[in-house]
């Protein structure tokens, strides 16, 4: 059995797990590998493509080579790394939404899912090239579901992992957080940050749905441009709804080691723009709204900002780019 975690980087969502089994005989994480994920999506009827995924992960430290700078390692107003994969979320956002324990799988529905590479021993912090080669600590959910009690060691630090991942694009992406944040699919469980990120897709449906979304313009670092929906969330409520939703974060979703420094304000906001813009756009197209620009003139500033905007292709095509500025 494998647990389901959700990830959002630059690319978009991407899906990891835990071999469940891995962690019961072990007792540390051995990660399932891209093809076993995307062969489990499929089996539901979700189309991905087999990724890797940087993670910053809690792993016991080696009883040598303590002081190496390599990790980071619990001091000060930090929260324990170990609780990078802990389900516990102090926040305004209803906790039943994040998940139980108690959840479990028809054994009957099990199916054998393919290891990642085996982890490296523990005797050295780091590999060659990098990543981690001390003990990853198996989440709770992982250790759950293995029939083990997950004891923490007497010193943690966040290592540097390499997994296999799942990815989906933002139109499937959607589709898929809403499915899975409620049933994860044979053979899996779904670990808190699936549901966690299910609510964010619920949030950028509401915003959607109570037409909180205005148009954009952005420039790229060669002059392109491209058009976009935002979310528009400077009401009140919609904006407390927001922050809410950035204060409940999981740790274990900001532990991608990408661009966005495990800012949870970052993960959401990019989550966000790229959901709203996603269900904006569809919900325009399904509209026919494009129509209204056939037969005129596509090098016209405002006809090539609109065609960005209300079909399927962000580009602004308009031949003076410079005036939309």
């Amino acid at each position: 059995m494998m647990v389901l975690h959700a990830a959002w980087d630059r690319a978009g969502l991407k899906l990891w797990a835990e071999h469940a089994v891995g962690a019961a005989e072990r007792r540390e994480s051995v990660f399932c590998s891209a093809e076993s994920i995307v062969a489990m999506l499929d089996r539901v009827g979700i189309a991905a493509e087999p990724s890797l995924l940087r993670l910053k992960l809690p792993a016991a430290a080696p009883a040598e080579n303590s002081g190496d700078a390599d990790h980071d390692e619990s001091s000060g107003d930090e929260p324990p790394q170990a609780d990078l994969l802990d389900p516990g979320v102090d926040s305004d956002v209803d906790p039943d939404a994040h998940g139980s324990d108690e959840q479990s799988s028809d054994p009957a529905e099990h199916m054998d899912v393919e290891p990642g590479p085996e982890p490296a021993a523990a005797q050295d912090d780091t590999a060659a090239d990098g990543m981690s080669a001390v003990q990853v600590l198996p989440s709770p959910r992982a250790a759950h579901a293995a029939g083990r009690v997950l004891q923490t060691p007497e010193r943690v630090v966040l290592a540097e992992q390499e997994v296999g991942a799942a990815f989906l694009a933002n139109a499937a992406a959607a589709e898929a957080l809403d499915r899975l944040s409620e049933a994860a699919g044979p053979g899996a469980e779904a670990g808190v940050s699936l549901a966690y990120m299910g609510q964010l897709v619920r949030f950028a449906y509401k915003v959607v749905a109570q037409q909180r979304f205005v148009p954009g313009l952005w420039q790229d670092s060669d002059g392109s441009l491209t058009a976009g929906w935002q979310p528009w969330l400077a009401d009140e409520h919609t904006s407390e709804e927001a922050a809410a939703l950035i204060a409940a974060m999981p740790p274990v979703v900001r532990a991608v080691s990408d661009a966005f420094d495990h800012d949870p304000a970052a993960i959401v906001g990019d989550l966000l723009s790229r959901m709203t813009d996603t269900l904006a756009r569809r919900a325009l197209i399904d509209d026919e709204l494009s129509e209204v620009l056939e037969d005129r003139d596509e090098s016209d500033l405002n006809v090539g900002w609109l065609i960005g905007l209300l079909g399927e292709s962000r580009d602004v095509t308009a031949s003076d780019r410079r005036s939309l500025i």
